[in-house]
């Protein structure tokens, strides 16, 4: 085919502090828009896959691939802010964190169009453009702490620990996104997995 594009837009603001008076910090915002052809994944690439064009396979070759099918990508968050910052604090203490925060991604509605005749059957199609939809924004907020102690030489015992999910957020990542597939136990919209728990991470290395 000649006729599958594909379009991405960016535009990143950046401000950064160099390491002086024992900390630094590091910030961005990215807008971005980003398109093409594609399934009706929830995550993951959306893209046209031009891998295995057989004569009667690859995407695009059946003109049910294309309905609906051009818009954002799975993975198009429009709005994206990500804050960093690192401080040496007394007797050898190292402080980090990190936040960032990406407005939902987009995806469409899924059908199952039965019985299409021989050479097809049941087709999978998208019932509405991908975009009419969008998952949660996710907010992500970790620290670190960590304290090196040193035996002489090149021995070093370096202490840490880190905090992940600060919030302890259950912000939805995947979810059923085929209203064909509905039944009592699985209903339309139902998460599928979720931004995983508040997690604390110990952990002692020694170096020599």
């Amino acid at each position: 085919r000649d006729d599958l594009d594909q379009k991405f837009t960016g535009l990143v603001f950046e401000l950064n502090k160099r390491f002086s008076d024992r900390w630094q910090a590091q910030s961005s915002y990215t807008w971005q828009d980003s398109k093409a052809y594609g399934g009706g994944s929830v995550t993951g690439s959306t893209q046209q896959d031009f891998s295995g064009l057989s004569a009667g396979g690859g995407y695009g070759r059946d003109p049910n691939d294309l309905i609906n099918a051009y818009g954002p990508t799975a993975t198009n968050s429009s709005h994206s802010v990500k804050l960093s910052s690192a401080y040496v604090g007394p007797w050898g203490i190292n402080v980090g964190g990190r936040y960032s925060y990406e407005s939902g991604r987009p995806y469409g509605r899924l059908i199952i169009v039965r019985g299409m005749g021989p050479g097809q059957g049941d087709v999978t199609i998208l019932a509405e453009p991908r975009g009419s939809y969008q998952l949660p924004a996710v907010n992500d907020f970790q620290i670190r702490v960590d304290k090196d102690i040193t035996f002489g030489g090149n021995r070093r015992l370096r202490l840490s620990a880190d905090v992940f999910n600060i919030f302890n957020s259950n912000t939805v990542l995947t979810l059923r996104n085929n209203s064909s597939q509905v039944t009592a136990t699985t209903p339309w919209q139902q998460s599928l997995s979720v931004v995983r728990p508040r997690t604390v991470q110990l952990g002692a290395r020694f170096q020599f």
